[in-house]
């Protein structure tokens, strides 16, 4: 009984380290939208940089939301 304990406690635990990753990260791709926008306003970037910008900021979300999901489901014994 302990051992399933300590293994949903693991869980919960790294479930919630992913939402705090997601956080962190956000404001990062905030601040990255921001400037490539600006460089695409003045011309110094084309339209193929900020697609696969757009691409990897829905990679990483995906990725955070999935592991989350993964840590926080009910894992079944045995």
């Amino acid at each position: 009984m302990a051992i399933v304990y300590i293994s949903d406690k693991a869980a919960t635990h790294q479930a919630k380290q992913w939402e705090e990753h997601r956080a962190n990260v956000n404001p990062l791709f905030l601040c990255l939208a921001i400037l490539l926008s600006t460089l695409y306003a003045t011309a110094i970037i084309d339209f193929k940089v900020l697609t696969y910008f757009a691409g990897f900021i829905a990679f990483v979300k995906i990725f955070c939301n999935l592991k989350i999901k993964e840590f926080k489901s009910p894992k079944k014994a045995g």
